[in-house]
């Protein structure tokens, strides 16, 4: 049985849920445990966050990561029969989430362009490996011929052999290359919006009470314009908790509306 039932990430923003997913169910472990009590609950020692000194550093992460995965690849599909196939593949996404999705939330988070550059180059090499992956025909024959033994492996393997589909393994070859290419640009013209919502100085305006039922840790120390209303970001960390969390669906849109879709639009 597959302890984890996602498959490995595919796109750049599911890498960095599935990796701060892992953070906290490694705090929650040693809040179970304590630190004294690790390594009884897993074979390894705490998660430690990798620090990156530069954008150099984060290229050799990169190039490292890639070629182990590339080589995983290659073995999964070089397998015979379906024995084994979801266990190779969930090891191919713990390789991902120890090593690359660190990479891709700093591409979101450092203040230093040259990593987050470094980081986003990155995020679209990894984007090229999974399109090719999920096109993977011996791969997909590996899953189709599984007969899942619980409903974790079940959902598992029907959620993988969707990916595929998706990704056009069953088209013919030329098509599939179109669909590889339509994949990458995609991923590209995601990373580009991402970028522009991050990067953009917009600043919409807030009563306190319209933002009635967004965490305080959100706003409260936000700076204020000369009518007193809280000027908040359309950056993610600003932008999620107040659409998710704001009372009034008016005010929560005030910040993911027009101002939000400009910002996509600017170069």
């Amino acid at each position: 049985m597959i302890a984890d039932t996602s498959p490995f990430p595919i796109r750049m923003n599911a890498s960095v849920l599935a990796f701060l997913s892992r953070l906290l169910r490694l705090s929650s472990c040693v809040a179970l445990f304590g630190v004294s009590g690790w390594s009884a609950a897993a074979d390894t020692a705490p998660y430690v966050f990798p620090s990156y000194r530069d954008g150099a550093a984060v290229k050799a992460r990169c190039d490292r990561t890639l070629r182990e995965i590339e080589a995983q690849a290659r073995r999964i599909a070089a397998g015979r029969g379906p024995d084994g196939v979801l266990i190779e593949i969930d090891r191919l996404g713990q390789t991902v989430d120890d090593s690359l999705s660190p990479v891709f939330f700093l591409a979101n988070v450092h203040p230093d362009k040259p990593v987050r550059d470094a980081a986003e180059a990155c995020e679209l090499r990894y984007q090229a490996f999974t399109s090719r992956l999920y096109q993977n025909p011996r791969i997909y024959r590996r899953l189709q011929a599984l007969q899942p033994v619980d409903a974790i492996d079940r959902q598992m393997r029907a959620d993988l052999l969707a990916s595929f589909e998706d990704a056009g393994v069953g088209l013919p070859a030329a098509k599939r290359d179109r669909a590889r290419a339509l994949n990458d640009e995609l991923g590209r013209l995601s990373q580009d919006f991402e970028r522009r919502l991050r990067e953009d100085k917009t600043r919409v305006a807030f009563t306190d009470s319209e933002l009635d039922g967004v965490p305080a840790s959100v706003w409260s120390t936000a700076p204020r314009d000369a009518q007193g209303r809280v000027l908040l970001g359309l950056d993610y960390p600003t932008y999620s908790p107040v659409v998710e969390n704001a009372r009034s669906p008016g005010h929560a849109n005030a910040c993911g509306g027009p101002s939000r879709r400009a910002a996509a639009r600017r170069t």
